[in-house]
Parts: structure tokens; C-alpha cells; sequence
């Protein structure tokens, strides 16, 4: 394999790790401090990302945030691995020669480790919402309306820009 093309893939495969982890961050920042989410606090973008999390009352997102960070702590037996395959991740971008299918490997783990996470985290949301009561769940419903309409237009707004 050329020279270029061995650089072109290493920065591919960093650039693929960074959004792994930007994305379990993401998750786990959310699930371990939760964060405000009303206008002030977000400013004038927000998280578009997250328009069933907002659109939560502010007391279910609190019982949210508690419910995520339960989940978080039954499954953390990952944490040894997480920083295990960081490691192996900076070894493999060391090695000489470079070993792609090494760094392919530890980002497949992080990937698949990052999906778990992702389908607790549904999960656990789904199971809030099925204990909501009828008339909660109604004016939750309508509160995602109006986030994915707030969100179709910020991406219009963007599309035009």
C-alpha cells in the first residue's frame, strides 16, 4: 500500500474515533450530569440532537437524568475496557510499521460498546414513557412536535444559508 494512501486511512480511522467517542461522550455526559436544556441555558443553537430529551417536562428530565444514571452505573463494568482500548488505539497509531486492521479492530469494539450504550439509553426512555400516564404522554407527544418543528426549521434555515 502507498505512502499517501496509508495517511489518507490513518486520518480516517482518527477521525472515526473522534466521533466514536465524541458520540459516547456525548451520552455519558448527558447520562452522568445531565445539563440544563430551557433557552437560556442552551443559547440560541441547543442540542439539535435531543429533541425527545427536551421536549420533557423539567421534572421528567431530572427523573430522566436519574433513570440514565442508574442505568449507567448497572452496566459501568465496561469502564477497565474503555480506557483499556483507548490504550490499544495510541499503541496502534505508534506501531511501526502501522497496523490498520489493529486500530480497525479497537474501533469496532468502541463502536459496538458505543451502541450498547445507545440502545440502554432508548431503552430506558422507552420504559419512562410507558409508565407516563395518558394525558402525560399526549402532552409529551406535542412538546416533540414542536421541538422536530423547531429543528425542520433551524435545518431549513441552514440549508438556505
Amino acid at each position: 500500500m502507498d505512502l499517501g494512501k496509508t495517511r489518507w486511512l490513518r486520518g480516517g480511522l482518527i477521525v472515526s474515533l473522534a466521533l466514536n467517542l465524541a458520540l459516547v461522550g456525548a451520552i455519558g455526559g448527558f447520562a452522568l450530569i445531565g445539563g440544563r436544556h430551557d433557552q437560556d441555558a442552551r443559547g440560541k443553537g441547543g442540542p439539535e440532537g435531543m429533541p425527545y430529551i427536551r421536549a420533557l417536562s423539567e421534572g421528567d428530565r431530572a427523573d430522566m437524568r436519574d433513570a440514565l444514571r442508574r442505568d449507567f452505573r448497572d452496566h459501568r463494568d465496561a469502564r477497565g475496557q474503555v480506557t483499556e482500548d483507548y490504550r490499544a488505539a495510541v499503541a496502534a497509531l505508534r506501531a511501526e510499521p502501522f497496523d490498520q486492521s489493529a486500530l480497525m479492530t479497537v474501533l469496532e469494539r468502541q463502536s459496538e460498546r458505543a451502541q450498547k450504550r445507545f440502545l440502554g439509553g432508548q431503552r430506558v426512555m422507552v420504559d419512562f414513557v410507558a409508565n407516563m400516564t395518558p394525558e402525560d404522554r399526549a402532552a409529551y407527544a406535542q412538546r416533540l412536535s414542536d421541538q422536530i418543528d423547531r429543528l425542520d426549521k433551524r435545518w431549513g434555515r441552514l440549508d438556505r444559508e
